[in-house]
């Protein structure tokens, strides 16, 4: 196929950059939505703006989604590829976060990733042509996988995304051609050594030094993980070339360990527990349950 476009949120650092520049190397279109344009202005010195096109885009803003993707409709009529890759991070005891900052979370992670997909289904839907379709890439984390210590609400806006899209996923007419694929990186290089926003410790958390979340803190706080971000950035351009779309998209060994592991405690945890549900049916039950799995 000729050049697709794509709208990458949050292109301004990190995953978000890795992909615009691998996917500006493979000549294809970006609209780079980020809060701030000149964070990128290297790169729009180095593209012409029907390659690069920048636009502001605060993800919690409705109004600034919407106009990111008119942006886009006025400048090359569609888009091929969403990567809903904006977020923020937090690092805390779930004790000693407060309110404010778990809610900060959420408003951009969840919300602000909603903002986007449902904007981006309504565009790949009414705004390409009949059938074409497009692609939502929804970047997530290992911790929308596996509850993590001391990134407890930061890896429960993750979850939230895992389940929605899964969701939303069996919701929509086959015949829009609309591919959902959760990108759910491991530990990656994204701005040099991890700065993610730190908590001071809960003092209950602090005497016991064994204990997972005192040591996941000072495991991960300013140390440089060895992800390469160029790297996870050709991994999904190359999905998205190959058109083999999965639900799921792991990447990073640690990922792909973390994942294997969570499917096998499902599978002893339901072995272990099934028992419990072999007698719970009224008995008066006419067997219409949903299948929720369908």
């Amino acid at each position: 196929m000729g050049k697709r476009v794509w709208l990458i949120t949050g292109a301004s650092s990190g995953i978000g950059r890795a992909i615009t520049e691998r996917v500006l190397k493979q000549g294809d279109i970006v609209v780079a939505a980020l809060r701030k344009p000149s964070a990128i202005a290297d790169l729009a010195s180095a593209y012409s703006r029907d390659l690069l096109l920048p636009v502001e885009l605060d993800i919690t803003n409705k109004a600034q989604v919407s106009s990111a993707f008119e942006r886009a409709k006025e400048a090359f009529g569609r888009i091929d590829v969403v990567v809903n890759n904006a977020g923020v991070g937090l690092l805390g005891d779930f004790e000693g976060t407060p309110d404010e900052d778990a809610r900060k979370v959420f408003e951009v992670n969840y919300w602000g990733t909603v903002n986007v997909t449902r904007e981006a289904l309504r565009f790949l839907r009414e705004v390409n042509p009949a059938g074409a379709g497009g692609i939502i890439l929804q970047n997530t984390s290992v911790t929308g996988v596996v509850g993590v210590p001391v990134y407890s609400h930061y890896s429960a806006s993750k979850h939230a995304i895992e389940g929605l899209t899964e969701a939303i996923s069996r919701e929509l007419d086959p015949t829009w051609n609309i591919k959902l694929c959760l990108i759910e990186p491991g530990e990656f290089d994204t701005v040099g050594t991890n700065t993610m926003p730190t908590l001071p410790i809960h003092p209950a958390y602090a005497a016991n030094t064994s204990l997972p979340a005192y040591k996941v803190r000072h495991a991960t706080n300013e140390v440089q993980f060895e992800g390469d971000a160029s790297k996870l950035a050709k991994a999904v351009y190359d999905v998205v070339s190959s058109g083999d779309i999965p639900a799921r998209l792991p990447i990073g060994l640690d990922s792909v360990r973390a994942m294997k592991a969570k499917a096998e405690q499902y599978l002893e945890t339901v072995r272990s527990v099934e028992k419990w549900s072999a007698d719970v049916r009224r008995d008066d039950a006419g067997g219409n349950d949903v299948d929720v799995t369908a």
